[in-house]
């Protein structure tokens, strides 16, 4: 029977098609410099950076095959997952900026004001 996953710094389990040791080692040459990569061209905090190399890799674990570059399609994977942070934090804030937080007299009925809902409770 074996034995419980590893994991690589709360990321998802160790196994797939790249051996433990060959994702290990991408991991600790790649961390660093893409928390920088990606906050810099991104604009990121390194908390959101570090939150994006932690998906990536959890996709190379699944994903990752021998044949190839495996440092080259991590890296295009974490810029490809930045984008859509960024992407869907301009969605947010533009849907915020149009919609978000409303005072309570416009979620009221057309013609009523907040005294009439006052004086209804």
């Amino acid at each position: 029977m074996r034995g419980r996953p590893r994991r690589l710094h709360g990321s998802a389990p160790v196994g797939g098609c790249v051996a433990d040791p060959e994702l290990e080692l991408l991991y600790s040459r790649l961390y660093e410099p893409l928390i920088r990569e990606l906050g810099w061209k991104f604009h990121l905090t390194r908390e959101d950076a570090g939150d994006i190399i932690q998906d990536t890799f959890a996709l190379g674990v699944e994903r990752l095959s021998k044949k190839g570059n495996p440092m080259v399609w991590l890296r295009r994977v974490a810029y490809q997952l930045a984008l859509n942070f960024v992407r869907t934090d301009a969605r947010r804030a533009d849907l915020l900026a149009r919609w978000g937080p409303h005072d309570r007299a416009s979620l009221l009925e057309p013609g009523s004001s907040d005294e009439d809902a006052e004086e209804a409770q």
